[in-house]
């Protein structure tokens, strides 16, 4: 890790002499990489011990025509100012010891080992649930803290919010077992944008922010078919009220996803751009009438939470496709202990007897019991829903399987479609 790359000092702008602005531009970006140093160093933390040197500044490759990605690197570089240089090589976690200022909450901070980062409906809290039987797994006091993406100060409550906050619990458990290892299981983190302070923010900020603060992490993504995690979502919100009217609320989950859906093509049609109008704050400009955000009851569903290609694309264009584990709730339905030991195994964690992590497969249901139907109509979901949500899907679903690869991502068999 002593190795260094490297790197221009300046950018080859290519600017042409007749475009003022663009000048003015650039000499603004190099000002700000007045800040950076010259060189980096090399980033391979995969398989490696976690005192290796990890570099204060990442290669950004920051286009000049882009000042909100300059921007969106100032403000992750004010969050770098809480992080070492390098961790402890006695933990097995990424952690080190604070000096200054003395803190009364302990000198210890640790970072997450591994992140999970979504689906909603899609299993993470099962995927919890196995965690925590896991002997070698600090869990916190709650799953989720969603402050990645929901702080609007992330450089300002970093130490005090998320370090001695909600990694508090796990970190003082990691100060007296050492080889154990925590993680931050935030679902909206695969599809949410940060709440930082930066205008028109790119699509692609929260996998940035991730590469950028947290280098050696490792990711794990639950999925399940995406016209069930659309039917599921929308009756977990609204929780009781679905049992008593079905059929109500099945013409209210068709009505709204039309809405939603026929916004997704006025967006197509008229930017030529498919995957840009994914995301809400893309196709949400196309609704019509334009308040319609919510159904009738006031469900909120995004396109972009059953489309994992639109959100999977990007993560993986920051991060190794080795460091991310995506993994089928119909999976798990099958065989839970398989699925187990595959995430301990991926986070090197020890493997568990098959008969302990049977005993949690068995436990009742969480949720929505009423919506497993057996055969015949579905009450919950109308089947031109399923047909219209069958012909939006199948293009991104073809994409994520170029892009894991792995064809099992196409959902062939669906029940849906």
């Amino acid at each position: 890790m002593d190795d260094e790359v490297n790197i221009g000092k300046y950018q080859d702008w290519d600017l042409p002499a007749s475009h003022p602005k663009m000048v003015q531009l650039a000499e603004a970006v190099n000002r700000t990489l007045a800040h950076l140093p010259s060189k980096f160093f090399a980033q391979e933390m995969v398989g490696k011990d976690m005192d290796d040197e990890i570099g204060k500044y990442q290669d950004w490759d920051l286009p000049a025509s882009d000042p909100k990605m300059v921007q969106l690197a100032e403000a992750v570089n004010r969050t770098l100012a809480h992080l070492p240089s390098k961790f402890l090589p006695e933990y097995r976690n990424p952690c080190w010891h604070v000096t200054s200022p003395p803190s009364v909450r302990g000198s210890l901070r640790c970072l997450p080992y591994f992140f999970l980062i979504g689906y909603p409906k899609c299993g993470t809290t099962e995927i919890y649930q196995l965690l925590k039987q896991n002997p070698k797994f600090a869990g916190q006091q709650v799953k989720e803290s969603h402050f990645l993406v929901n702080s609007h100060r992330l450089d300002e409550e970093f130490e005090d919010v998320y370090l001695n906050g909600y990694l508090r619990p796990a970190t003082l458990e990691i100060s007296t077992n050492h080889d154990k290892i925590t993680g931050d299981l935030s679902p909206t983190y695969v599809r949410n944008l940060p709440s930082l302070n930066v205008t028109d923010m790119p699509s692609d900020a929260t996998p940035f922010l991730f590469k950028t603060l947290f280098p050696h992490s490792k990711y794990i993504v639950t999925v399940r078919d995406p016209i069930d995690q659309v039917r599921s979502h929308f009756y977990y919100q609204l929780g009781e009220n679905a049992k008593p009217s079905p059929g109500l609320r099945s013409e209210e989950l068709d009505t709204y996803m039309k809405q939603q859906v026929e916004a997704y093509w006025r967006c197509v049609n008229e930017t030529s751009e498919g995957l840009w109008c994914v995301f809400s704050w893309h196709y949400w400009k196309y609704l019509s009438p334009p308040e319609k955000h919510s159904s009738k009851s006031g469900v909120i569903l995004l396109l972009q939470e059953s489309i994992y290609y639109a959100n999977l694309h990007l993560w993986l264009q920051h991060i190794k496709r080795e460091n991310l584990l995506v993994v089928q709730l119909e999976d798990m339905k099958r065989d839970i202990a398989a699925v187990a030991n595959k995430i301990y195994t991926f986070l090197g964690l020890p493997s568990l007897p098959a008969s302990a992590v049977k005993r949690l497969a068995v436990a009742p249901a969480l949720h929505q019991s009423f919506l497993h139907t057996s055969g015949g109509v579905d009450p919950y979901m109308k089947e031109e829903t399923k047909r219209m949500l069958c012909e939006l899907q199948r293009p991104f679903n073809k994409a994520l399987v170029d892009l894991l690869p792995d064809e099992h991502f196409e959902w062939a068999n669906s029940t849906y479609c």
